[in-house]
């Protein structure tokens, strides 16, 4: 009886790992702090594609052209305030990029465009890469956030895989 009773808590266990506590979420193998998130799903760069899309739902619009680092089809779809970009490998699409397209959106550390140079230092740090005069890029893992800058605010938000060929 006790073998049957540690059975079903460890296989419960298992269960509650792989659901992820009701949030649906991309993993990636590596793993990184920076990922986008957007109502319950959380979008790793290098993640699965499939699960992803299915869980945000129907794109206001889609394109896909022949991938020039990959072979297969590169792939967008535009949300109405992100896009994400996927890449072909072994017969699966994989999270390439999210690009935030408006103020509607913050990350998860609270930047969203219109924001400071000094918010994006209080939030990501000072161990950045400069990008333009004031622009910023952060690395974690296998992925990139980067935050271009005009005059003194950020102007553009977007989230890259580092596949090893970028």
């Amino acid at each position: 009886m006790k073998k049957i009773i540690c059975f079903v808590i460890a296989l419960s266990a298992l269960m509650l790992a792989a659901c992820g506590g009701g949030s649906e979420s991309a993993g990636n193998a590596e793993g990184s702090k920076y990922v986008f998130k957007t109502g319950n799903v959380t979008v790793a760069m290098n993640a699965d594609a499939e699960n992803v899309i299915a869980n945000l739902g129907e794109p206001k619009s889609y394109f896909e052209s022949e991938s020039c680092a990959f072979k297969g089809l590169d792939k967008q779809y535009t949300y109405s305030s992100f896009i994400i970009d996927t890449y072909p490998k072994d017969e699966k699409d994989y999270i390439n990029a999210v690009t935030i397209l408006d103020d509607t959106i913050a990350t998860p550390e609270g930047i969203r465009i219109g924001a400071t140079v000094s918010q994006v230092d209080t939030a990501y740090g000072s161990d950045f890469t400069v990008l333009g005069e004031e622009g910023r890029s952060y690395k974690d893992g296998d992925a990139e956030i980067q935050f271009l800058v005009t005059n003194g605010l950020v102007s553009s938000i977007k989230y890259y895989a580092i596949t090893g060929l970028n």
